[in-house]
């Protein structure tokens, strides 16, 4: 069973990282994004405050972490915030040589509504000495009126649907962790 998960979140990264090579760099992190000044254009607005309520609310929810062995050539690490056992929000990084994946998923009523993707790459190995941030890519999945839909900052584009293999990606994805964290809570 925990093979199973590991390969299906080893899957999941793979396409995701396929399916956001292109889409350009951006500043701002989710965390960055406390005024939701550009929500209005990107039609995210409750999503954005929900956001914002998560984590100027955190100091308020249990903490849960865990390593994610197996899901990347370097290892991993998941965060989840707990309210009365309600998942808040799930953090997960995955290191690799050459880069690191921050993804992070915000629930409503134990639902996703919106997940922070965010891909690192290192100018070279992470091994060799002076290694630093090459590149980045952002972007933000919103979960809004049944629909899921990708959003690129800083690009001033209007949210673009997703395609259904990718959105049954993320949402496999999503599934995984919050099994991870419901088998760590129990512990």
């Amino acid at each position: 069973m925990k093979k199973l998960l590991i390969k299906n979140l080893i899957i999941s990264f793979c396409v995701l990282c396929l399916a956001s090579c292109s889409n350009g760099y951006a500043e701002t992190r989710v965390q960055n994004l406390k005024d939701c000044s550009l929500s209005h254009f990107y039609g995210f607005k409750e999503n954005c405050r929900i956001v914002n309520e998560i984590d100027s609310s955190a100091h308020n929810f249990r903490k849960l972490g865990q390593e994610i062995i197996g899901s990347s050539t370097e290892g991993g690490s998941l965060e989840a915030l707990l309210d009365n056992e309600k998942i808040k929000k799930i953090s997960v990084t995955h290191y690799g040589e050459m880069g690191r994946r921050d993804f992070e998923v915000f629930f409503k009523n134990e639902k996703a509504v919106f997940v922070s993707e965010e891909t690192i790459y290192y100018d070279r190995p992470i091994y060799i000495e002076g290694f630093k941030e090459d590149s980045k890519t952002l972007l933000y999945y919103i979960f809004k009126n049944g629909g899921f839909w990708k959003v690129t900052p800083g690009q001033g584009k209007q949210p673009k649907k997703v395609l259904q293999d990718v959105e049954q990606a993320i949402r496999d994805e999503i599934n995984a962790y919050i099994k991870l964290v419901a088998n760590n809570n129990s512990n």
